[in-house]
Formats: C-alpha cells, sequence, structure tokens
C-alpha cells in the first residue's frame, strides 16, 4: 500500500498527514504534550497501513522538544479547552471538507486522550474514540474548565479506553467514575486495563510497557478500523 506523508502548514496551524490512497475513512490523532513526536508518527503510519487517513494535530507549533518537567510545564501553561477544541474543529473540518473523508474517528494520548473524550461528546461527526490514559489530574489543570467525566456520559460513539495501572496523573477514582459514565451509554465501551502499565507507556520502555503496547495498538487499529468502515 502506498502512504503518502507531508506536513501541513496554514499559518500558524501545523499538521502531519499520513494518507493511504483512495482512503475515505480517517482519524484526527491527538498527542501528548510532547506533540508530533516519533511515538505519534509511528502511530499515524501504523493507522495509514490499515486504510485509515492519519492527521496528527501539533498543540505546540514552533517550541522545542519538551525535555523537562518544566519545559511541559511551560508547554500546558496557555491550554485552555476552549481554544484546543477551537484548534482540534478546525482540522476535523480539513479533514472532511479538504480530504473528502466520510467517516473520521480520533484517538489520543495523555493531553490528546482527555481531549479526544471532550471532542467526542461535542461533535457528532466523531464515528470512534480511542483514549490512551487520558490525563485527567486533580484539581484539573488551569483551562481545564469541561468536566470530561460527566461529559463522557454524552458521547455517542463507541469508545475503547486504555487505562494505565500504574497511573499517577488520573486517579483511580477519576477513572472508575468515568468508566461508569461510559458504561451507562447505549453506545458500545471497551475498556483495555494494563496493571503493570506507566501512564505514557506508548513512550516509555520496560517490560511491562512494552508489553502493553504489543497488546494494545493491533487492538485500537482494528477497534477504529471496524467503527469507521461501520
Amino acid at each position: 500500500m502506498t502512504i503518502r506523508t507531508k506536513t501541513i502548514t496554514r499559518g500558524e496551524r501545523v499538521a502531519y498527514l499520513a494518507r493511504p490512497a483512495d482512503a475515505r475513512a480517517g482519524v484526527l490523532l491527538l498527542p501528548s504534550v510532547h506533540g508530533i513526536d516519533q511515538y505519534a508518527t509511528a502511530y499515524a503510519h501504523a493507522l495509514a497501513e490499515a486504510g485509515l487517513a492519519t492527521i496528527i494535530w501539533e498543540p505546540f507549533p514552533g517550541l522545542p522538544p519538551a525535555e523537562t518537567r518544566e519545559q511541559r510545564a511551560t508547554r500546558l501553561a496557555p491550554l485552555t479547552d476552549a481554544t484546543s477544541l477551537r484548534e482540534i474543529t478546525w482540522w476535523l473540518d480539513v479533514m472532511a471538507r479538504e480530504l473528502a473523508l466520510t467517516t473520521i474517528g480520533t484517538a489520543g494520548f495523555c493531553l490528546g486522550g482527555r481531549y479526544g473524550l471532550l471532542l467526542s461528546a461535542r461533535d457528532k461527526r466523531i464515528a470512534a474514540c480511542v483514549s490512551y490514559y487520558p490525563t485527567i489530574e486533580t484539581p484539573p489543570l488551569p483551562g481545564q474548565d469541561e468536566d470530561v467525566v460527566a461529559l463522557a456520559a454524552r458521547i455517542p460513539c463507541p469508545v475503547d479506553m486504555i487505562r494505565a495501572g500504574k497511573d499517577h496523573l488520573t486517579s483511580d477514582d477519576i477513572f472508575q467514575r468515568l468508566r461508569a459514565n461510559l458504561q451507562r451509554r447505549s453506545a458500545p465501551t471497551i475498556v483495555q486495563h494494563y496493571p503493570d502499565g506507566d501512564h505514557g507507556f506508548m513512550q516509555r520502555s520496560g517490560a511491562a510497557n512494552e508489553a502493553a503496547i504489543h497488546l494494545s495498538t493491533p487492538q485500537t487499529i482494528a477497534f477504529l478500523k471496524a467503527a469507521l468502515a461501520a
């Protein structure tokens, strides 16, 4: 399968596109605090190999890599739910109009996992949602005024949520309430739980994290492919 890749720049907006020929379904990939990195692009290429056109949104265009806790905090400080959802929706419009995709899902990691749930609750165009270890801190970060746990009950599409057992950012109480709200919906919910996986395991080494990557990746890609084909 021929996969075309390119960086898309529209003014100050930046995204990365991986698209197989004749793709009619696609995924809006919402990355972690690291933005478009090797891990996000590898997942995008795997989605494209499965026949799904994928755009990775860059939340931090022009900023250097976040290698320290302080740099990550600096990246997160100006973000708000309102501005982020506006930017994400702008790229969703690009996928629907310019790429002419007929069905679109979303997948996100950490920060992006939370945004994916919010987007799925707000925009009915999202036909499937994958949320890897969504970062839902207590108390919420400044600018995070949307109650994603409550809004999860309003998501109309199928959801596949991946839980890292050793999650130091999202508490077990938050996760349990989020899962309960997802499972009381009429739409299908899948929950994958990796007890020894760390938060951010898709970007971390170690036997437990590598096992979580090995098991979760084919499942989430198959879920998106099946849900978007339906």
